[in-house]
């Protein structure tokens, strides 16, 4: 009946509306719950009673409508509005809240994904990003080992272990900056230091005492156990045409040597004092050894000279050191181009009748200082003392022209002033009584030259090589005294010998000053210790073009006293005397020979004048030369030996010649890979300069802790325009390779070698009137732990190190849904896609139309008071409307039933 209609039609209403309270009341609950979104509720009619259909237009009607009585109301569902929350500020780091569309992905206990905008979380007892109200962990992307977010691969839990993980960085590039000076003096010489003279004291071969060999011991060599390098105590006579000689006293240059013992070397270089660098007696080389050679080559590393190779790699040619000085006045062999010079590529003929090249040597480095080829430098192959010719092992870039000039230097390095060689020789079967071995001499072998019994019953003897033909040479026997024993020693028992080879024997290698015709030989004087004195006169030069008939001056001929002379007296045989110069004047010299060290030449034939010929030559001093670098910088001095911690003399006179050259040291900290500090010290050199430019800088690089103990790592050259301005690196590299690999010093697991690339994009060369350089920037780090992290608004997480370094840890994901009111909630501001939500689209915060997070904040719930309460009182008055309409219906069911 139409009365209850009525009644159940406000009941419906009021059963909605009642609804609709409620999810004001839940909007109003939830007014303070972050990220809540507030919710409303949608209504729509019951189905109505169709009274009549009503009917189509017809005839002269226009059509009826249907009649039709509503049955009430129903809650059609509710509806979520995804509007933005305002962001509250809460300080707090771990606070995430989200500005725009998506949603924080987390892993429920389970496992499976669930999505909340509430991002109030915090940092677990494993350092995991989690909510702390169920433990559920925030998803996202990791980094690899190198700190690289691996965007697109598998989510996994976001970590950020703070005060646990710590890194280091390696230095990979290196940044320069300054201003090298312009108005400077380009480099032209290195230092020249040489030793005391070094003996071995196993040898002693000579009765002839000078001040050239004052204790009548061979020269040390390449191949001197280092227990046996001696120096001269200074305490001796020389010996002269009216005297013998007496040895003085020698000292042990590495006393007290035996296996693990270190020798420490220190140095000045340029304005600083180098960091000492230990040989160990003993050890492998680079680090250790037990010869001479061994020491030389470690002294050469650890005082950082550039020789143009590391890494065992050759990368420059071009590293000259002092300049050479002819013999007569000591002045640098340079000079200046002429018109008819003939210069190429490989080859340069001088025409100049004065230029002095006896002094030059294969291995020195022919320079050009002026012109438009000044700074070229190339290495010289042969020396062709009769036409003045040179030939190069490199190409001449540019080639001179006349008028410009040149200068001749040494090759930059450590080396044994006395290069004698040594040869085994097996003399199985060849060996007879009398010395005599029935066998061809070593190639190079001379007359004076020292012989070391191997094995036998005279193992250990020593002799001399005292006669020489093609088929056989005979060896007289030395005993420790220097004197030759009578009878000559039985070689048929001996299997081996070493023979060390020297151009002068015992006296050692030397440098030929010029050969001369003697025309008369008068006053030979033989002292009683059997030294013969002879005098010298009215000499004819015997240049490489041939004889020049007229006195010489042996003083502007440089000759001196102590210089050796080498007497051919029977050339076809190979046989030879040698004597030193003991008195000198402009047209004669007083020449000292030793009758005992040569029992077989009769000096008889001296008287002759014959047509006998000789050389004078320059003995070395024995002593280990160092050859320094170009540049004030590279300057050595003061440098020290320590031998078990006592300081032993070797190195104790001053350069004979000091680099020169504008220089500037800089000195840089670059990190490895496990964040240890290395210091990388650099030293600019200016090299050459021309009109309109390029002018050019040499740049060498140190480093004390690359493993072998060379301290150079690196080189090369920076050129600059006219105006000052940086034009490029030469050859290209600017690479500094250090070596790290482990030893039992250093501990493993360094990445080696450490390459750094240095930029000099940033240096001027202007007359600032001094040069001024430094390190500006470089991207390695020391050892660091994480600290602190910030959250980027694309989700990134940056970590922040102790030492400065900022590295990526991870980058939160945001997803969002096509339609999230299809989301299923779960309670605790969760959800989980439901089947009417569409696919999650999971990425990069910012992109396909994900929001941004925003770190240190929380997003409020979007619910307005005023209007939830207008809505309130809206309902509350639908409420009781719908109430009336059921008093009314009641009050008309009332009468009615009051009609029976």
């Amino acid at each position: 009946m139409a009365l209850m209609n009525s009644l159940n039609s406000a009941i419906s209403g009021l059963r909605a509306q009642q609804a609709h309270v409620e999810t004001i009341g839940n909007n109003i609950a939830n007014v303070d719950t972050p990220a809540y979104k507030k919710q409303r509720m949608l209504f729509h009619t019951m189905l109505s009673q169709l009274m009549t259909p009503g009917s189509a237009p017809a005839g002269y009607l226009g059509g009826i409508d249907p009649i039709q009585v509503g049955q009430g109301i129903a809650v059609a569902g509710t509806q979520t509005d995804w509007s933005q929350g305002t962001l509250k500020a809460t300080g707090v780091k771990t606070d995430f809240a989200i500005n725009g569309d998506g949603f924080f992905q987390l892993r429920d206990v389970g496992g499976s994904p669930v999505y909340t905008r509430v991002g109030a979380f915090t940092l677990n007892p494993m350092n995991k990003l989690h909510d702390a109200t169920n433990g559920y962990i925030v998803q996202g992307w990791g980094v690899d080992g190198s700190f690289n977010i691996q965007v697109g691969g598998t989510l996994q839990d976001i970590e950020i272990p703070i005060g646990i993980l710590s890194i280091a960085e390696a230095t990979r590039n290196a940044f320069l900056e300054g201003n090298l000076n312009a108005a400077g003096q380009i480099g032209g010489s290195g230092t020249q230091l040489s030793s005391a003279a070094l003996y071995d004291d196993r040898f002693r071969n000579a009765n002839l005492i000078t001040d050239e060999n004052p204790l009548g011991l061979v020269k040390a060599t390449a191949a001197t156990p280092l227990e046996h390098v001696v120096r001269s105590a200074s305490d001796h006579v020389s010996g002269d045409m009216n005297a013998s000689g007496s040895a003085g006293a020698y000292i042990s240059v590495f006393p007290d040597l035996k296996m693990g013992v270190d020798i420490t070397v220190n140095a000045d270089k340029g304005t600083r004092r180098m960091s000492a660098m230990t040989f160990t007696y003993g050890d492998p080389p680079p680090t250790g050894g037990t010869t001479l050679q061994h020491f030389i080559d470690f002294l050469q590393g650890a005082l950082g000279i550039n020789t143009g190779f590391w890494d065992n790699e050759q990368h420059l040619e071009d590293i000259h050191s002092f300049r050479r000085q002819t013999y007569a006045g000591g002045e640098a062999v340079n000079g200046t181009f002429e018109a008819g010079d003939t210069i190429t590529q490989t080859s340069i003929t001088l025409t100049d009748p004065l230029t002095d090249l006896r002094a030059v040597q294969v291995g020195d480095y022919f320079r050009v200082t002026s012109g438009p080829a000044a700074g070229e430098v190339v290495k010289i192959a042969t020396i062709d003392l009769a036409t003045n010719t040179l030939t190069f092992d490199d190409l001449l870039q540019i080639l001179p022209g006349p008028d410009d000039t040149y200068e001749i230097h040494a090759p930059a390095g450590v080396s044994l002033e006395t290069p004698v060689t040594t040869e085994n020789v097996d003399i199985t079967g060849v060996g007879a009584a009398g010395g005599v071995i029935g066998a061809v001499p070593p190639a190079d072998t001379v007359v004076g030259d020292s012989v070391f019994w191997v094995d036998g019953a005279g193992a250990g003897h020593t002799g001399i090589i005292s006669e020489m033909t093609a088929a056989n040479y005979i060896i007289n026997e030395i005993d420790n005294t220097g004197a030759i024993v009578v009878p000559p020693p039985d070689m048929s028992a001996i299997n081996q010998i070493t023979v060390l080879k020297s151009t002068l024997g015992y006296l050692g290698r030397g440098e030929l000053v010029r050969q001369f015709e003697a025309s008369a030989v008068t006053d030979a004087t033989v002292l009683a210790s059997g030294v013969t004195t002879i005098r010298i006169t009215a000499t004819n030069e015997i240049p490489p073009g041939g004889v020049v008939a007229e006195p010489v001056d042996f003083a502007k001929e440089g000759v001196q006293i102590g210089d050796l002379v080498r007497f051919a007296i029977d050339s076809a045989n190979g046989i030879y005397g040698v004597g030193t110069v003991v008195g000198r004047s402009q047209g004669e010299v007083l020449v000292a020979l030793d009758t005992a060290a040569f029992p077989n030449i009769d000096f008889n034939d001296f008287e002759t004048g014959a047509g006998i010929n000789y050389q004078v030559i320059r003995p070395s001093t024995g002593g280990i030369e160092i050859a320094g670098n170009i540049g004030t910088e590279n300057h050595i001095k003061n440098v020290d030996i320590t031998v078990n911690n006592s300081r032993t003399v070797m190195f104790n006179q001053q350069p004979a010649q000091d680099a020169e050259g504008e220089s500037i040291y800089t000195a840089m900290t670059v990190y490895d890979s496990l964040g240890r500090a290395h210091l990388l010290e650099g030293t600019l050199v200016y090299r050459a300069s021309q009109a309109n430019g390029p002018s050019r800088w040499s740049y060498f690089l140190e480093a004390g802790d690359d493993i072998d103990l060379n301290r150079i790592v690196g080189g090369g050259e920076i050129a600059f325009d006219a105006n000052g301005q940086f034009l490029q690196v030469i050859p290209g590299s600017t690479d500094a390779s250090i070596d790290l690999r482990p030893t039992s010093g250093a501990p493993g697991g360094v990445v080696t070698p450490l390459i750094v690339d240095l930029d000099f994009s940033r240096f001027t060369q202007l007359a600032d009137g001094r040069s001024e350089a430094q390190l500006y920037d470089q991207d390695g780090f020391e050892f660091g732990t994480l600290t602190d992290f910030a959250l980027g608004r694309d989700g990134k997480i940056v970590g922040i190190f102790t030492n400065g370094l900022t590295r990526d840890l991870g980058q939160i994901v945001l997803t969002r849904f096509a339609n999230p009111n299809g989301l299923v909630q779960l309670g605790h501001s969760y959800y989980q896609a439901g089947v009417n939500s569409g696919n999650p689209l999971t990425g990069e915060p910012l992109t396909f139309g994900r929001g941004e997070i925003h770190s240190g904040f929380l997003e409020e719930s979007n619910v307005d008071l005023g209007e939830q309460f207008t809505e309130l009182i809206v309902a509350q008055r639908a409420f009781q409307a719908n109430a009336r309409t059921i008093t009314v219906s009641d009050e008309m069911l009332q009468e009615l039933v009051n009609l029976i």
